[in-house]
């Protein structure tokens, strides 16, 4: 491929992907639980200037176990971007960008450019990795995929040539950032490489290679290092590590009901990628009469280690939805592979120059407009993503970014938040207006003063408030209330 080719392939990408990633990044309130949580912590560690212990509320979190790579990423960026939420979602932006260039890349580097393009392209076409809880919130995920690409590429590229040692090195530098970020998620793949090595006979050689025994030391070093520093400065870490993360969340179901555990083959057909789902059984087998032998180790290499992280993944009884995201990109290789192999042979039988740019104006009309339209036809308020209960339970958490970003303003720059309601994502937010000069309490629903601004979010404290107080409302979104207490009634 020329150069000009290629920089125009990188230009199309760059383009889809920014219109995707960045409209409206900061219109949508920090979500609830993981990002808002996160939040807090890359808040505090700002302010503490500690980046071993992660702490949640001024404490020791001992519920959010995992390494700290993300909260450091989240901390840093607050002295560029500030305390807010564009700090937080940066680092999964960048990241989600990065890997559709790192898949252009690797298409270059294996003399196929379109197959690292159409991966990055069809990873892209699940919406679920484009906005929930990956690319556009400030959540593990898409820096958790750069970098388990990255090491699924560098593994793939040195079983190629083992005489590329310094692929083996990258493997390891980025495996280990993989697992500073999600921990044991992030060493999923490594078994069936290890088996791979195996069949491919490359064992031997690996084995006697002194950057295997290199990398693995800066693997253990750095793991093993945090590890042991944070047991050291906040005792019982590992025990809470151990069961957060492994057992309790692998046998156990952790903090999730039974009817909301997913079954994937179906959330894959019905919810998230289900075209792409459903043509690559059928680009897996298209794949295996590829006469480019490299491509068809590389389409079996990426649907296997796929496949078994499918597995590894259903098996467990924690089943949250972003658990499987890593496998999107990988079966995306697979397909990508049939896709290019098509247009080869479209190529080849037409004798046309005309299916290059029929190409990509194909994947920028087919690709780009819907992955564009679901941000920018979503405005970014933040009703249009939430249904049924989760539009009330989020009103409230609207209002105090509201409040931040000075669209309601408070006389007195005083905040009563309901001890009733304590809640993360109202926790980062009350953070931040601390900062801003707001003075910021939590009180019991019973006890609240004359003249008293109070943001009230559930129905059962809103009826309280109804029978307890007399006050004037300044702000209503649903049925949460911004108030002011006039006085209590007799």
């Amino acid at each position: 491929m020329r150069k000009k080719e290629l920089y125009i392939i990188v230009i199309i990408y760059s383009i889809i992907a920014l219109l995707c990633l960045l409209p409206h990044l900061g219109s949508l309130p920090v979500r609830q639980w993981d990002e808002a949580r996160l939040g807090v912590s890359a808040l505090e560690m700002h302010e503490s200037h500690n980046p071993i212990v992660v702490t949640f509320n001024h404490q020791p979190d001992l519920w959010n176990t995992k390494p700290p790579l993300m909260i450091w990423l989240q901390s840093l960026l607050m002295y560029i971007f500030g305390q807010n939420v564009i700090a937080l979602r940066i680092p999964s932006v960048l990241a989600a960008f990065i890997l559709g260039l790192v898949f252009i890349w690797f298409g270059r580097k294996i003399n196929y450019p379109y197959i690292g393009f159409f991966s990055a392209l069809i990873t892209y076409c699940s919406w679920n990795i484009l906005f929930w809880h990956c690319s556009r919130t400030g959540e593990y995920d898409a820096v958790l995929l750069l970098f388990t690409v990255l090491y699924v590429i560098h593994f793939w590229l040195y079983t190629e040539d083992t005489s590329q040692k310094r692929h083996l090195s990258y493997f390891f530098l980025f495996l280990t950032l993989a697992a500073l970020t999600k921990d044991i998620q992030a060493l999923i793949f490594t078994p069936v490489m290890l088996l791979y090595l195996i069949i491919t006979k490359k064992l031997s050689i690996t084995v006697k290679s002194k950057q295997l025994w290199i990398g693995l030391g800066f693997f253990i070093l750095c793991l093993g290092g945090f590890f042991l520093l944070r047991e050291s400065l906040s005792p019982g870490y590992m025990k809470a590590f151990w069961f957060n993360n492994v057992t309790g969340r692998y046998n156990e179901g952790l903090d999730q009901a039974n009817e909301y555990i997913i079954n994937y083959f179906e959330w894959f057909q019905k919810s998230s990628w289900p075209l792409f789902f459903s043509l690559l059984p059928f680009a897996f087998i298209f794949n295996l009469y590829n006469k480019d032998k490299s491509l068809k180790r590389l389409s079996i290499f990426s649907f296997c280690i796929g496949l078994f992280y499918f597995i590894i993944a259903s098996c467990s009884k924690t089943r949250w939805e972003w658990y499987i995201y890593p496998v999107i990109p990988v079966f995306s290789i697979t397909i990508a592979i049939c896709f290019d192999t098509i247009s080869q042979l479209v190529k080849k039988y037409t004798k046309k120059n005309y299916i290059i740019p029929v190409q990509i104006l194909l994947a920028l009309l087919v690709f780009g407009y819907p992955l564009y339209n679901n941000i920018l036809g979503r405005n970014g308020s933040f009703h249009t993503y939430e249904k049924g209960g989760l539009v009330q339970y989020n009103a409230s958490i609207q209002i105090y970014d509201d409040i931040v970003k000075n669209k309601i303003k408070l006389k007195d720059n005083t905040l009563y938040a309901l001890k009733e309601e304590f809640r993360q994502d109202a926790l980062f937010y009350q953070h931040i207006l601390t900062k801003q000069n707001y003075n910021i309490s939590f009180v019991p629903v019973d006890s609240i003063t004359n003249n008293s601004n109070v943001l009230v979010s559930y129905n059962s404290n809103i009826e309280r408030i109804d029978s307890l107080y007399s006050y004037k409302t300044l702000f209503m979104l649903h049925d949460s209330k911004l108030i002011t207490v006039i006085n209590k009634k007799q």
